[in-house]
């Protein structure tokens, strides 16, 4: 069956959003590993593929060898469609900007490999805890637990 059109969808969505839907602060995050000494291995000209090793494997060997963690801000080539693994390139690496979710999700995937922490619980420590920002989360379900789903900003059409 197709997930789109399943009941499984609304869940899928949200599990997605819950976990990679986190695109500025990731980046935010990847430059503070960059210039934190505990991460050493976390590079902008570090192969993304050296840190994820067995989890970052694109179409082509020397495309999964090629791709840095500055590419990962969409300088991979890499079309913007969810199935870009399986797909030729639109462009060689470094070559165009063509924007690209997945690569979020290889950034927040990335930190949580090399901090040992859910991406959400690295942002708490390292970024909202410090800012003092007691009600900020990252989740519409984290805030509830928190019991702060009054708080929520609802959107609108």
């Amino acid at each position: 069956m197709d997930l789109f059109y399943s009941v499984a969808f609304p869940a899928h969505v949200e599990s997605l959003m819950n976990n990679y839907n986190i695109p500025g602060l990731a980046v935010a995050i990847i430059g503070l590993l960059v210039h934190d000494d505990q991460h050493p291995e976390v590079q902008y000209e570090a192969p993304v593929s050296s840190i994820l090793p067995d989890d970052f494997v694109l179409l082509t060997e020397e495309t999964t060898r090629l791709i840095t963690v500055e590419d990962l801000s969409h300088r991979t080539g890499m079309g913007a469609h969810f199935i870009t693994r399986v797909l030729p390139m639109l462009a060689r690496v470094r070559k165009a900007y063509i924007y690209n979710n997945m690569m979020y999700a290889a950034i927040s995937h990335l930190i949580e490999k090399v901090t040992g922490s859910k991406f959400v619980d690295f942002l708490d420590s390292c970024l909202f805890k410090p800012l003092v920002m007691n009600s900020t989360n990252l989740q519409p379900s984290r805030a509830r637990a928190r019991g702060l789903g009054d708080r929520n900003a609802l959107g609108y059409y």
